[in-house]
């Protein structure tokens, strides 16, 4: 049963389809059943034989999957999101991935030339250039090629699993960064205080000189004694 599956963009320049991610969760038991029934007659079994690929599909060598479907414009649309965009040197989408790919919906609405293409899907990763714990050279962690005896539950438990490592991993660069914040706050006011110190320490009566009876109340500060 196909249970991880290879998803992909038009590009209009070149009139082929490259590789964005691999997705293997989001899917019901039920709901796999149904596709593979409905991708049987719509599929050929490639092997992962990088020469057998169509022409229209534009694929690295260690991405080539069991199955290729024959013609892509029969092929489903899914909405697929995850944790954020990354850049990937294996997939062929200009090098853009998703980092923990998962299906969301199923696009009725969509065909193949309504759906997401390559220039569309650019302009989605210059929006999302924004500040995050998640490194962006980061591949997606979804196996395309599972262990024998895994169903989609058990990849989708792998997937949440690497999630979850990646989030603690922030999570304690948060930390380190706050408690780095912390002690520069406090060599700062250890500084600040050490200067205050000295300043006092240059308003003292010079040795041999007679001290002020005002001190720190001196006519320099004091209005009262300077008009005295």
């Amino acid at each position: 049963m196909m249970s991880v599956f290879l998803m992909g963009v038009y590009d209009k320049d070149t009139k082929s389809y490259r590789t964005v991610t691999k997705c293997g969760n989001g899917h019901t038991d039920d709901a796999l059943d149904a596709i593979n029934k409905k991708l049987k007659d719509k599929m050929t079994r490639i092997d992962r034989d990088y020469d057998r690929l169509p022409t229209w599909l534009k694929c690295s060598r260690s991405l080539v999957p069991d199955f290729v479907v024959n013609d892509p414009k029969e092929a489903p649309v899914w909405e697929i999101t995850g944790a954020e965009f990354s850049k990937s040197e294996n997939h062929t989408a200009g090098g853009i991935s998703i980092r923990f790919p998962r299906v969301t919906r199923v696009r009725k609405d969509k065909d193949w030339e309504t759906a997401t293409t390559l220039d569309e899907l650019k302009k989605l990763y210059d929006c999302s250039k924004t500040k995050t714990d998640i490194d962006r050279t980061a591949e997606d962690e979804t196996p395309l090629y599972v262990k024998e005896g895994m169903d989609h539950k058990d990849i989708e438990k792998l997937v949440e699993e690497e999630a979850a490592n990646t989030s603690g991993e922030s999570s304690s660069g948060r930390k380190r960064n706050a408690e780095d914040e912390l002690e520069q706050k406090e060599v700062k006011k250890a500084k600040k205080t050490k200067e205050e110190d000295k300043d006092e320490e240059g308003e003292k009566c010079p040795p041999g000189k007679t001290p002020c009876k005002y001190g720190a109340d001196c006519y320099r500060k004091n209005k009262e004694h300077k008009a005295g």
